[in-house]
């Protein structure tokens, strides 16, 4: 009987640890930053998420397509060495995150950057 117990323990953990990781790695996460760049994220109707892309570069504003989400700037009362946009959600489908960024120092060993995220909105 202990023994039955406790592999059904061992069994609904192991259940419960792998769905919340499965849940947790296709979920956008609360802040998304260029380190995301090239990858693919859902975006639940209750769920909400920022982008932030850093200061280290110039950055274009980045562009949403698809019609799924709105991006609007997050204005601070100081910089916090940042720029931010919420992500909001607005309809079902795809959405496609663009941005290009340019070193923001003079000599510096910096490369250009590209941004780009997908969200599957649903």
């Amino acid at each position: 009987m202990i023994l039955v117990t406790l592999f059904a323990v061992i069994a609904v953990g192991y259940g419960v640890s792998r769905g919340d990781t499965a849940t947790a790695a296709q979920s956008a996460p609360r802040v998304i930053t260029e380190s995301h760049s090239g990858r693919t994220f859902t975006l639940k109707r209750t769920s909400s998420s920022v982008l932030r892309l850093s200061n280290k570069w110039n950055w274009t504003q980045p562009k949403a397509r698809g019609g799924t989400v709105v991006l609007s700037r997050i204005n601070y009362e100081s910089d916090p060495g940042f720029k931010a946009w919420q992500i909001t959600r607005r309809a079902a489908g795809t959405a496609k995150i663009t941005a290009s960024g340019r070193p923001n120092c003079d000599g510096c060993s910096r490369a250009a950057r590209s941004f780009k995220l997908t969200l599957n909105v649903r």
